[in-house]
């Protein structure tokens, strides 16, 4: 029933932004070339959903700091793919404000957990060359080719969604639910110590 209403909510939301898109978008800083069809931008509106797809994975794990990393990405590739779809510039800046979002629950999912180093040095080597392909392929830049089959924007999409994934998965619950759940069964039986 939950799964249901959402679906039902984004795309009430989604009809709502397409049917009051502008007929002219601005000029946008993704280079992907606009079309004038429902996806305004195919390739980074399709690669967004990447973000999205990743999130969902993550938030029903059973670690409570991977949960809240897929929470951040789940609401930053949903935000970028009504972006990416619409060019509305209510999207646009729910994109802004969603990934701001995306960071603070990823940095709240670093308390409480235990990194393991090398996968958290492959997280940052991949989301250093995500931020990077970012930069250098906006609108104006070097890697900028708005008739390229896959932009650099949508490259972004897919480091960064593997970055998150890498850096959740070297997330370790100090104390995961099922311990907490057994520590409190077993406290009750005993009392404190």
């Amino acid at each position: 029933m939950k799964r249901t209403l959402v679906v039902i909510v984004a795309a009430a939301i989604l009809a709502v932004l397409q049917m009051t898109r502008p007929d002219q978008p601005g000029s946008g800083s993704d280079c992907e070339l606009v079309t004038a069809g429902v996806f305004r931008q195919p390739g980074n509106a399709s690669t967004a959903v990447v973000l999205l797809l990743a999130g969902v994975v993550l938030f029903y794990s059973t670690q409570i700091s991977r949960r809240r990393m897929g929470a951040g990405m789940a609401v930053a590739g949903t935000a970028s793919a009504f972006a990416h779809t619409t060019l509305h510039p209510w999207a646009l800046a729910a994109d802004g404000v969603a990934a701001v979002i995306a960071i603070v629950l990823g940095v709240l999912a670093l308390r409480g957990a235990t990194i393991r180093p090398r996968l958290m040095i492959a997280a940052v080597i991949l989301g250093s060359a995500a931020i990077t392909l970012w930069v250098l392929s906006r609108s104006g830049r070097p890697l900028c080719d708005p008739d390229a089959m896959f932009t650099g924007h949508a490259g972004w999409h897919v480091l960064i969604a593997l970055a998150a994934m890498v850096a959740a998965a070297s997330l370790v619950d100090r104390t995961s639910p099922a311990e907490e759940s057994s520590r409190s069964t077993l406290d009750a039986h005993h009392g404190p110590s």
